[in-house]
């Protein structure tokens, strides 16, 4: 499985999303079938991404809200703002920047509280 994680990411680098995305699809089944739960939720992220820059934001918006139930029930914070995050991009593409807004200000807050900086500074 790690060699073709590698593959699809090495695809979204080199902007190929749309054989990014039919491997990631491809691990996504391979997580359920081996009852993955954190491979099955990078997964629904990565789809999710991929459907972003692609601009397909409804797409992206359904996967980044199944990745935030996954990463609950999961108790894995970062995931959860990382999905947010996600969600807030999507949201702001489409123009709705008020809530936009308020999605990335929750998911700083999950970041500050988990000491991870990526996002501010």
């Amino acid at each position: 499985m790690k060699t073709l994680i590698e593959r699809a990411e090495k695809f979204r680098e080199s902007g190929d999303f749309k054989e990014s995305l039919r491997l990631w699809k491809k691990i996504y089944q391979g997580s359920l079938k081996k009852m993955d739960s954190y491979l099955a939720l990078d997964s629904i992220i990565a789809l999710a991404d991929i459907y972003r820059i692609m601009g397909s934001f409804k797409k992206s918006e359904k996967f980044y809200l199944e990745a935030l139930d996954v990463a609950e029930g999961l108790d894995d914070e970062l995931s959860f703002a990382d999905a947010l995050t996600g969600l807030a991009l999507s949201k702001k593409a489409v123009g709705h920047w008020k809530e936009a807004l308020k999605i990335v200000r929750k998911a700083r807050l999950v970041y500050q509280k988990n000491k991870d900086n990526s996002i501010h500074s």
